[in-house]
């Protein structure tokens, strides 16, 4: 897969800063990004059409584990990267590393890379804090109707209730 559209954190926010100064609007959001599902797309979509550049920040693999379920990230973060750097709404996209899994590493992100905006989708599960970041850096958070019935979760539950059935009659049946 050529990869495209995928830059430093350093020279993201660089482009940032010159991009604002022309009037562009800058929009940003980040997630793990595993096993990419339709609420991803629909995220992405939605986000970029609110704005003239789309900053995307895939979480680390070190992250990612720090956050979710045992044995996440199930995809590793270059594929994670270079999948969501080909989605055609997506300007620019990066790997968030060095910063902590705090409320004072996303303020740090957010003031680096001074968006207008930070996209999340509805059923983001800490959005009182994401917005007092957001707002304490100068940029607003807008809140995107993603579409409901996909999540990562519900993927690979579904995935290993599936096995779990399979394995259970292939028992069953050899008794």
């Amino acid at each position: 897969m050529r990869q495209k559209h995928i830059f430093s954190l350093e020279l993201i926010c660089e482009m940032t800063r010159e991009l604002k100064k022309q009037g562009i609007t800058v929009g940003f959001t980040h997630g793990a990004f595993d096993l990419f599902h339709t609420s991803h797309l629909d995220l992405l979509q939605k986000a970029a059409k609110k704005c003239d550049l789309l900053v995307v920040g895939i979480e680390s693999d070190d992250r990612v584990e720090g956050y979710k379920a045992y044995g996440r990230p199930i995809i590793p973060e270059k594929e994670r990267l270079g999948l969501i750097s080909q989605i055609s709404c997506v300007d620019v996209a990066f790997i968030i590393r060095e910063l902590p899994l705090t409320s004072q590493g996303a303020r740090e992100l957010y003031r680096e890379i001074k968006p207008d905006f930070i996209a999340i989708g509805q059923s983001y599960a800490v959005e009182k804090r994401i917005r007092g970041d957001a707002f304490s850096t100068g940029a607003s958070l807008v809140k995107i109707n993603t579409i409901q019935d996909q999540t990562t979760t519900k993927i690979i539950n579904r995935i290993l209730n599936t096995y779990k059935r399979k394995i259970s009659q292939e028992y069953k049946f050899r008794s």
